[in-house]
């Protein structure tokens, strides 16, 4: 049987469509690079949208390999899997996003607007990511752009779990007007 980069090469996009859809199952192993390859080359919409639903599928047993492979990839996939990542809902994914926040400037806009709509969730893995990168002029000004995205009422509740934390700290050191009521 041919490999799906060879599929793709020559292609066979009607086999290549029934071979990605055999990852469905649980039972399979999920060739995450070629998957990558083929959607970073290929310009259709039908390929693309099967290679994200299944990696959105079979996520949770892939997603350390998509993490890894996330440094090298163009920004309109590192988009596709902050999608993915987003949807997931679980810390890991988040405490990865956050980290991607923090390091990229450039996609903060869309982490901003995939991951920022449950306070209480952003609040308790932005606490944990923080505790544990260095502190520094840059790190704090991050966290308190995300601090001001998240209402008082949701950080006080929480104040007592996470008192003596970093996060908390810079929190507070924030002016009143600065923190969103």
């Amino acid at each position: 049987m041919p490999s799906l980069i060879e599929l793709y090469d020559d292609y066979e996009k009607d086999k290549l469509i029934n071979e990605i859809r055999q990852f469905e199952s649980v039972d399979t192993v999920v060739p995450v690079r070629d998957l990558i390859h083929i959607l970073s080359d290929t310009m259709d919409i039908e390929l693309n949208l099967l290679i994200l639903e299944i990696f959105y599928l079979r996520l949770k047993g892939i997603d350390d390999e998509l993490i890894s492979i996330y440094p090298t990839v163009s920004d309109i996939l590192k988009k596709h899997l902050i999608q993915l990542f987003a949807l997931s809902k679980t810390s890991k994914h988040m405490m990865f996003l956050i980290g991607e926040y923090f390091n990229d400037p450039y996609m903060r806009p869309l982490i901003r607007k995939l991951c920022f709509d449950q306070p209480f969730y952003l609040f308790i893995n932005l606490v944990r990511y923080f505790e544990d990168i260095p502190l520094s002029k840059d790190a704090v000004e991050t966290a308190q752009q995300i601090l001001r995205t998240i209402p008082r009422d949701v950080i006080l509740k929480s104040g007592n779990s996470f008192s003596g934390t970093k996060l908390m700290d810079v929190y507070f050191a924030m002016p009143p007007e600065n923190r969103k009521k």
